[in-house]
């Protein structure tokens, strides 16, 4: 019997290593939720009129193309994942993703926008409620560096890394994989491409 009782012991102890990573999953999924600020009961005109801002549609697809597929995987104990992962064969497609990138990056070149006002929600004067974060951010700047332009990417990684901070740098790093190392290896990679442009 003595046995059993030892046995019992490392299952207890194994829950409470299970309890512990749940909880942080929950602390994640918290701050997830923070950091979307919507409900998911809105009516259709508001859900019309939040799209119809540039910055919050090019988040919503990046978030949907880029950071749900990986909070499925972070997910994957939870029996809801199957039906998530049947959602999610109707998300927007990579290609999606790169034109709302493409629109949004039109429109700060155009309107000779900056990069941390446009994260901010500030188009032309004008304070929306909305905002970027950093992985969005990221993408901006991975598609400008990847089309060679390295001095506006340097913008992008420099506003990305600016909004890296708690409590969402947490967050980024363990959920989506963006850690702040490789933010400030790229940003630095970005500003030697771009001096190596001009020599």
């Amino acid at each position: 019997m003595s046995k059993l009782v030892q046995m019992e012991n490392k299952l207890m102890s194994r829950l409470q290593v299970i309890a512990k990573d749940m909880q942080q999953k929950l602390n994640m999924i918290r701050l997830f939720q923070q950091m979307l600020k919507r409900s998911p009961e809105d009516s259709y005109e508001k859900h019309e009129e939040f799209v119809a801002n540039p910055l919050n549609a090019f988040a919503l697809l990046r978030r949907l193309q880029q950071d749900w597929p990986k909070w499925l995987m972070y997910l994957k104990t939870q029996p809801e994942i199957e039906e998530m992962q049947q959602e999610m064969q109707k998300a927007p497609s990579e290609k999606d993703l790169q034109t709302a990138i493409k629109g949004l990056l039109r429109i700060e070149r155009v309107y000779d926008l900056e990069s941390s006002h446009m994260a901010k929600g500030l188009l032309l004067g004008k304070q929306y409620d909305s905002f970027l974060t950093s992985p969005d951010c990221e993408a901006l700047a991975d598609n400008l560096f990847n089309r060679t332009e390295y001095s506006r990417s340097t913008h992008w990684y420099r506003t990305a890394i600016r909004l890296y901070k708690k409590p969402y740098g947490k967050l980024y790093n363990r959920v989506l994989g963006l850690k702040r190392k490789g933010l400030n290896r790229k940003y630095a990679q970005a500003i030697v491409y771009d001096r190596k442009q001009f020599e």
